[in-house]
């Protein structure tokens, strides 16, 4: 039977997902200003209230979900591609190139993401492409020490042995007979990979280093913080907005998990 949880977290990554595309049907321009600054929650047309510019913040919100799901899903893609490739290499030859590739791995794995992130945007300049770049290149190591592993132990699967036997080459053989059987953990790891980057990111908003031309919930949190105690709102849903969506992401992850999970089926 599925938790409750996961229907709660699957509605409300929908809700997240349509409110991203259909942000500019349901919601006014959110880098419009105007006289109505600090307006509370339930206000006449302003359902969240107003930020300090008088911008709206239901609409900031709701344009805020398209950098976070760009940022997570793509990273998420990047490091899931990167860490196949390294893992499924390092798996299928073994020896000399195994070796090196999981040290590299190693080595990017103690990369501390978010310093390097907010290094990189620091040197060279905010930019959504930037924090894309930056987090997807490190969002790779744990994906590949999965594949690596799944790849050293399938690759003398009989099956495995069968289409060798048969005259299939290397390349087609990992693609075609190994990746689909190791589907199922980089998918859960790619869930997951997508909650960390929506944190990185909205991170390095709070500290002003997101795109200055896209509405952001951490660049959101970083304009709140002097309005802390005179407008609360301001905070309020840019964070549980970010708080709803990492749990959503990580209780899918993990529910995903339980399902593939063999020692978990049948509890």
């Amino acid at each position: 039977m599925i938790p409750i949880s996961v229907f709660i977290a699957g509605g409300w990554l929908t809700l997240t997902v349509l409110a991203a595309v259909f942000a500019p049907l349901v919601a006014m321009d959110p880098y419009a200003g105007g006289p109505d600054a600090l307006l509370p929650p339930l206000s006449p047309a302003h359902w969240l209230g107003t930020d300090d510019l008088g911008r709206d913040i239901f609409a900031e919100t709701l344009f805020g979900t398209r950098v976070s799901l760009t940022v997570g899903v793509t990273t998420a893609i990047a490091g899931a591609v990167i860490g196949v490739a390294v893992g499924a290499a390092a798996g299928w030859l073994g020896g000399v190139a195994d070796a090196a590739l999981m040290r590299l791995t190693e080595l990017f794995q103690t990369l501390p993401r978010f310093v390097l992130a907010l290094v990189t945007i620091a040197l060279f300049g905010p930019g959504l492409a930037k924090v894309i770049v930056v987090i997807g290149i490190l969002a790779w190591p744990q994906t590949a020490r999965v594949v690596r592993a799944s790849v050293a132990t399938l690759r003398s699967a009989p099956f495995v042995e069968a289409a060798r036997v048969g005259g299939m080459p290397g390349i087609a053989l990992v693609l075609s007979e190994i990746l689909p059987n190791v589907a199922a953990p980089v998918i859960v790891l790619a869930a997951l990979d997508v909650a960390t980057a929506i944190l990185l990111e909205a991170g390095l908003g709070f500290f002003g280093l997101g795109d200055p031309n896209l509405v952001s919930w951490g660049a959101m949190l970083n304009e709140a913080q002097q309005y802390l105690r005179t407008a609360w709102w301001m905070a309020v849903f840019p964070g549980i907005a970010i708080a709803a969506t990492v749990l959503a992401f990580n209780r899918l992850g993990d529910a995903l998990n339980a399902a593939t999970d063999p020692r978990g089926r049948g509890r």
